[in-house]
């Protein structure tokens, strides 16, 4: 009986009993198990432990000595690198998420009063703030933003939100910057409130009320309910599932927090520039701590490492089982959906209808996160082999060395407000051109620089996408794959755009990229910089004579031209034809003219 009962119930079943540290993974014990005290017997429903995940845990090892050193070790060096908040900014934070609340509520209560609802409706009408993400989660670092979902009724109309509300912040004192961005893929509130980085989003539940004790994760509430609504209200239930299928809440926040500090440090944390965000972080390291239950953070790290480098990622990563619902939304499903089946790094979101959180990862971006994925496995066996130092893990790439040839995107407005807001939106749109870029068959990897570089008036903006071309590639022309990106990213701005908005690009080198940002971000002597002209054909040549012909010297601040000790910048034979500018001379690609209804 007792057999059968473990050969039904767990995944284990062929091991009969389950044994005390000594006993490794499954199938790896030789010795015998007369010698062995056993932790506990399956005898009975109430004996199978729990385990979550689509499949059962690699090990249910219980941790060493050795490995609550190292996690002790890894909670060292990050305090040493200052990521968590004291306990003053914690409170901080949660009395601006509480004044939050506060400021929605009352809003609701006033647009019941405009709207002319009964009496009893207004008193009773509610309403939830809720935080999601990272914040959520435990796992909010220093200078993070957070992430807010307001609830209402069904009759509170998403365009009251964003015009009635929008006006009553803009009346607080302690919000200081505020954007709308209602065509959002999720529509959002972006605000600073007291020092803090606030994104709101807002979900209307067909509900009369809205208590505080109203369960947001019951999949009745997205009956009936619009797309734009329900992708606000999917991230505070996308959060909430991953908090309840991990194994040890705690162990999860630090190995999180871990992950996150390397990837940011690695520059290879960002959703909207086509690498991962927080979410798709947090399902992975969440489905590795369903693997080993019982391990302790350090342990967890190195995991990570050594499954994610190896992954095969045309297999998805799933915390659970998709669960099934006639509710006519759009779900990650590549047995009926073609395009699901190219995406590049399937990480299922665990709550219905479930997405593809990684959407956004290119070619190139995969390429660059299992390139980082191994490097980090590297230092966990060499940390394994002699004194651990989790610091290594943790150095900075630096991008400017990483990549010979760059795209110089450049936004330019006549207003900070304009600037603002066409900053943000042709910032949204840089991963286009790294798709653009992966199909250009010269091309072996094209990845944007996570960091922005603003001018001192405040009024452009400046990236910069890095290149590298296949060795055999020497002559390539990327002029009609930038103006095409130029010309979507205007189409695509609608009424967004408006006049002085400008987009332009460029081609830099190694020598010459440091001359395309503001003044404030070079940290080396200036020199003088040798011009590229616009139709510069940059082949591969033996004469180098040939390349500098026609050249002359661009004249910067605090650097006289008639100084015999400043030499030239030598240029670097490059395989890029320059029929797009160089970063001295930029040249622009007007918006085209649309007839506008009066």
């Amino acid at each position: 009986m007792r057999q059968q009962i473990r050969s039904a119930l767990h995944p284990l079943a062929d091991a009969p009993i389950l044994m005390t540290r000594g006993v490794r993974e499954r199938g790896r014990d030789l010795n015998p198990i007369s010698k062995l005290q056993p932790l506990f017997e399956i005898t009975s429903l109430e004996d199978v432990p729990k385990w979550y995940g689509t499949t059962g845990p690699l090990s249910f090892d219980f941790p060493s000595e050795e490995d609550l050193k190292r996690t002790r070790m890894l909670m060292e060096d990050l305090k040493s690198l200052d990521i968590f908040q004291s306990h003053l900014e914690v409170e901080h934070r949660e009395r601006v998420v509480r004044n939050m609340e506060s400021l929605f509520k009352q809003w609701l209560t006033e647009t019941c009063l405009a709207m002319n609802v009964p009496e009893y409706v207004t008193e009773k009408v509610g309403g939830r703030v809720v935080p999601f993400g990272s914040y959520a989660l435990g796992v909010n670092a220093k200078g993070a933003d957070i992430d807010l979902l307001c609830v209402g009724p069904g009759f509170v109309q998403r365009s009251d939100f964003f015009s009635s509300f929008v006006e009553k912040l803009k009346t607080h004192n302690a919000i200081q910057i505020i954007q709308v961005i209602e065509d959002a893929f999720v529509p959002v509130i972006k605000l600073t409130y007291d020092g803090i980085d606030i994104d709101v989003v807002y979900a209307k539940i067909n509900r009369k009320s809205i208590s505080d004790k109203l369960d947001l994760l019951n999949i009745d509430h997205l009956q009936g309910m619009d797309i734009c609504c329900m992708r606000s209200l999917q991230g505070y239930r996308v959060t909430q599932e991953i908090a309840s299928l991990v194994p040890n809440i705690f162990t999860f926040r630090i190995v999180l927090a871990t992950i996150k500090h390397w990837a940011k440090s690695r520059n290879i944390y960002s959703n909207k520039m086509g690498f991962l965000g927080g979410v798709a972080w947090g399902i992975l390291v969440a489905r590795v701590c369903q693997l080993y239950p019982y391990a302790t953070a350090a342990i967890l790290v190195d995991k990570f490492f050594k499954i994610f480098s190896m992954w095969q990622w045309n297999f998805p990563i799933l915390l659970k089982n998709p669960e099934q619902h006639n509710l006519k939304f759009p779900v990650w499903n590549p047995t009926v959906n073609v395009s699901d089946r190219f995406h590049h790094m399937p990480i299922i979101t665990p709550s219905y209808p479930h997405q593809n959180s990684a959407f956004n990862v290119s070619s190139s971006s995969l390429k660059i996160i299992v390139e980082e994925l191994k490097r980090g496995h590297t230092i966990m066996e060499e940390m394994s082999d002699s004194k651990p130092t989790w610091k290594k893990l943790f150095e900075p790439a630096i991008f400017l060395q990483d990549y010979k040839h760059f795209i110089v995107l450049r936004s330019n407005a006549t207003t900070q407000n304009q600037h603002q807001v066409w900053t943000g939106f042709v910032e949204s749109k840089i991963r286009h051109l790294v798709g653009i870029l992966d199909k250009n068959s010269a091309i072996s990897v094209a990845c944007p620089n996570l960091e922005s570089f603003s001018g001192k008036d405040g009024l452009n903006t400046t990236w910069l996408v890095g290149v590298k071309f296949n060795s055999t590639v020497k002559n390539v022309n990327l002029s009609h794959d930038v103006a095409s990106f130029i010309q979507n990213v205007y189409t695509q701005a609608g009424k967004l755009w408006a006049e002085g908005m400008e987009l332009s690009a460029a081609y830099a080198n190694q020598d010459t990229v440091k001359f395309a940002l503001p003044a404030e971000e070079i940290h080396e002597p200036v020199q003088p910089c040798v011009k590229i002209t616009t139709e510069l054909s940059a082949e591969r040549r033996e004469d180098t004579s040939d390349e500098r012909e026609g050249q002359s010297t661009t004249k910067r601040p605090h650097t006289p031209e008639s100084d015999p000790a400043a030499k030239r910048v030598k240029q670097e034979s490059s395989p890029v034809k320059q029929t797009i500018p160089a970063v001295t001379k930029t040249k622009r690609i007007k918006r085209p003219r649309f007839n506008r209804r009066t």
